[in-house]
């Protein structure tokens, strides 16, 4: 378990660290593009159903990490203590060049590991944070033009008879309908910048979940009779399948609510609209028919589906790996 743990610690690490690096313009050039969006003036849960709609989401992922964060900290710590405890062992597995098993440099030692923890815990919780902000933003802003799409002729349909003219109501019409281009085009530039910043880290960290989780099952059925080790397991590994669900789950929900902007396009009472007007919601409906996927290394789309087939094959290869080694400890025993 411990070397599982030192793996996932590692490369986890190593991937963030290294990306930071190279992603660090495209990382800001999301954080700015945020800046064209406002979200604050929706309602944060849907009037039909009661459920909390992705702007309502925004301002309780921090609040969730926080205490993902904490949970983790915790379960490591007892663990930790009572590892002290009874071994005199350290926080982590590490190596100096000194005698750290001495009172008072082991307590220093210690101390040091424990700023470890809080900010290897942040750092790791830091990016899917970022992450799940990113899309319910831009989900945010397409069920807002979702909205003002289906809202542009009833509202000026009903206000026809205190208008001067009917060309100033086409004229009005034709306005909003103009900044909701203009909207879907800032939208779907933020989404390529998003893709374009997250694809590579999404894929390494993905890479590190799974192997780590394979490592997990493996390291469960070895160390089976300590309990402490079997804590510090299903803690890590309820953490890692969830970050897993997350980035693949969240890939679907943008993928839905990308399409349904055409939907809203197609729905909108276009019927005996202007010439115009309707060139206007083609435009739309023929932009929204470019699939979009946020992808993993550029070939592996994060969906559901991917999510499902890698955990089912993951599972199958845990289960010949497991089975094959229960058969070898028993012709040991036999021998």
């Amino acid at each position: 378990m411990g070397e599982a743990e030192r793996a996932h610690r590692t490369g986890f690490s190593s991937v963030q660290g290294l990306t930071r690096e190279f992603r660090k313009d495209d990382y800001d050039k999301v954080l700015k593009m945020t800046e064209m969006f406002v979200w604050e003036d929706m309602p944060e849960k849907d009037p039909k159903t009661g459920t909390l709609t992705t702007a309502g989401w925004i301002p309780r992922v921090q609040k969730i990490m926080k205490i993902i964060v904490i949970y983790v900290m915790t379960v490591h710590s007892i663990q930790s203590c009572i590892r002290i405890v009874n071994n005199h062992e350290l926080m982590f597995v590490s190596w100096y060049p000194f005698d750290m098993t001495r009172s008072p440099t082991f307590e220093i030692v210690y101390i040091t590991q424990i700023f470890g923890l809080i900010l290897g815990c942040s750092t790791c919780f830091a990016f899917p944070a970022m992450y799940i902000t990113s899309i319910c933003i831009a989900c945010s802003q397409l069920e807002k033009l979702e909205c003002k799409l289906l809202r542009i002729r009833q509202k000026h349909r009903a206000s026809n008879e205190e208008a001067d003219s009917i060309f100033e109501a086409d004229f009005e019409i034709q306005k909003e309908l103009n900044e909701c281009i203009r909207h879907h085009q800032k939208i779907i530039r933020y989404l390529n910048a998003l893709e374009t910043a997250m694809n590579i880290p999404v894929g390494g960290i993905l890479l590190v979940q799974l192997i780590t989780l394979c490592t997990i099952a493996f390291s469960v059925i070895v160390n089976w009779g300590d309990l402490l080790d079997l804590i510090q397991a299903a803690t890590l590994y309820i953490v890692m399948l969830l970050t897993v669900f997350t980035f693949c789950g969240m890939g679907t929900v943008i993928t839905d609510k990308y399409e349904s902007v055409r939907e809203a396009a197609w729905s909108s009472d276009w019927v005996g609209a202007p010439v115009s007007y309707q060139r206007c919601i083609l435009f739309i409906i023929a932009k929204s028919n470019q699939e979009f996927q946020l992808t993993a290394w550029k070939f592996v789309p994060l969906s559901n589906t991917t999510m499902m087939s890698v955990l089912f094959d993951k599972g199958e290869w845990n289960h010949g790996r497991n089975v094959n080694y229960h058969d070898a400890v028993l012709r040991t025993q036999e021998q």
